[in-house]
């Protein structure tokens, strides 16, 4: 996942969210990058999974 490819999605986050902890990782084992990021807000964890192809 490219910052361009991040850029194109539609954010539904609040511009208050206090998003800490960014993370790249495959986090279900289709061999490309997956981003999560914790929200201190809410006390969540949102997952935007790489679906390219």
């Amino acid at each position: 996942m490219t910052p361009t490819d991040i850029q194109r999605r539609r954010s539904t986050t609040p511009p208050a969210a206090r998003l800490l902890a960014p993370a790249v990782g495959d986090f279900h084992g289709d061999q490309k990058p997956d981003l999560a990021v914790a929200n201190q807000s809410n006390n969540t964890v949102r997952v935007l999974l790489n679906e390219r192809t």
